[in-house]
């Protein structure tokens, strides 16, 4: 994945961090990260589905991920789900398969405070998991996947300031990924946005979107942003490349 962001304040020592990083085990994703240091270092990876990806094959499970950008400094949200694996020799023929839900809410924040949320315990990622029975799944993995499939559109740039999905899938050795900005309108359209609701494990409620006046992209916009990173990404050939 392309990652040529724009850092603000401290983005000069975020590189430095990361560079080293990536010598010495790399900035890639290897799924839900509750730390907050490393998930400054991995999220990009994470947001592009490079573990999925890479996973990917010909007879690999069907998995999929569905973050949800609610303005990157008030709330994010992410949704890993992994389907069981058929019974040895029913190759899923006839055989309702189930799947785990493993849910993610945090709110992000700038490097010296992930530092400090995780020495002194501060505002802590809350994760959780779940089953989901085999019938919701079913309906939950056609919605997801039609969703991707239709969505599927270059050229928006999503941004932090406001609010976005990114959705993604390898279902039968085919990996899709999308992403669209959302409104109040079009977010309650979403055809599976009421099943994740219905099993969501995370009590917290999914922030609906407000609507925001039409501003052009800004690195920076006052006192408070300077202390925050902020970023925009874009789909293209079913990645995401971001500044």
């Amino acid at each position: 994945m392309q990652r040529v962001l724009q850092l603000v304040f401290p983005g000069r020592l975020i590189l430095l961090l990361c560079a080293i990083l990536l010598l010495v085990q790399g900035c890639a994703a290897r799924g839900v990260t509750e730390d907050p240091v490393k998930r400054v270092f991995t999220w990009f990876s994470y947001m592009n589905g490079d573990d999925l990806r890479a996973a990917c094959t010909q007879g690999a499970t069907n998995r999929y991920r569905l973050i949800y950008n609610a303005r990157w400094t008030e709330q994010v949200r992410s949704y890993d789900i992994v389907a069981a694996r058929a019974l040895p020799g029913t190759q899923g023929v006839g055989v309702p398969v189930d799947a785990k839900l493993t849910a993610q809410v945090f709110a992000p924040a700038p490097i010296f405070n992930a530092y400090l949320d995780r020495l002194n315990g501060g505002e802590a990622t809350q994760t959780a998991q779940t089953r989901i029975a085999p019938d919701i799944f079913a309906k939950l993995e056609t919605a997801i996947w039609q969703n991707v499939a239709q969505s599927e559109r270059e050229g928006d740039w999503l941004r932090s300031d406001r609010y976005f999905w990114v959705v993604m899938g390898c279902r039968e050795g085919t990996f899709r990924l999308t992403g669209f900005e959302v409104t109040p309108e079009t977010h309650d359209a979403l055809t599976f946005l009421a099943l994740l609701r219905s099993i969501d494990p995370i009590a917290k409620p999914l922030a609906r979107p407000r609507a925001l006046p039409d501003q052009p992209y800004a690195q920076t916009a006052g006192e408070r942003e300077r202390r925050e990173v902020r970023f925009r990404v874009q789909v293209r050939n079913n990645h995401l490349v971001g500044q």
